[in-house]
């Protein structure tokens, strides 16, 4: 249930908005026009923002600590040339595997071996696709080496995008408790929200 989520402790049922598990979604929710606020910085929270950027007045992802975040091409040029061409189905499938196993294992090592330049790398990406000024360093730059947690990939930008249109915002603090209106954090601060999303994992 959602109090088995970690922040869902002190007080939850003030929130006077709708609390939402990813994984319990009501088929009826409704969030165009809404503030919603999307608590994480896993696959799920990096998906769901800008899939909700789209309709809602404004999304927020309120994390405790960043993930790395790597954008990829939504389209494959060598897929779309392979299964456009005349080898069978079956060996394009093949190379183009073959190909994404290679670039995942080779981006992998890589950070293994040399730490310190692929983080400045996934770090320097980020910033080129965020606005001028953004707090990097605070919102997408993890306390760990890449790949000793999680990596994070988002087709083509679209979560950079949404932040850098001002559709969505990203928030690194902790959260004191859920008031009526929205989210309380360690910092003083509160959130305002009309759907808080529980993006925190299964439990």
């Amino acid at each position: 249930g959602f109090r088995q989520v970690p922040f869902v402790y002190n007080r939850a049922e003030r929130f006077a908005g709708e609390l939402v598990h990813p994984q319990h979604w009501p088929p009826d929710m409704q969030w165009a026009g809404r503030r919603v606020v999307v608590v994480g910085s896993g696959a799920t929270a990096v998906t769901l923002v800008p899939a909700l950027a789209g309709e809602a007045e404004h999304v927020t992802m309120l994390q405790r600590s960043p993930s790395y975040v790597l954008s990829v091409p939504t389209r494959d040029p060598l897929a779309r040339r392979l299964f456009g061409g005349r080898l069978p189905l079956r060996w394009a499938a093949a190379l183009v595997r073959a190909r994404n196993i290679a670039l995942v294992t080779a981006l992998y090592r890589l950070s293994r071996r040399r730490p310190a330049w692929m983080r400045r790398k996934l770090i320097d990406a980020a910033r080129a696709q965020l606005p001028a000024g953004f707090a990097v360093d605070t919102h997408f730059s993890p306390a760990y080496e890449p790949w000793d947690q999680r990596l994070c990939v988002v087709p083509s930008g679209d979560l950079f995008r949404a932040v850098r249109e001002g559709r969505a915002s990203v928030v690194t603090d902790r959260i004191a408790t859920l008031t009526e209106h929205g989210v309380a954090l360690a910092s003083g601060t509160e959130l305002p929200a009309d759907v808080v999303v529980t993006a925190t994992g299964l439990s």
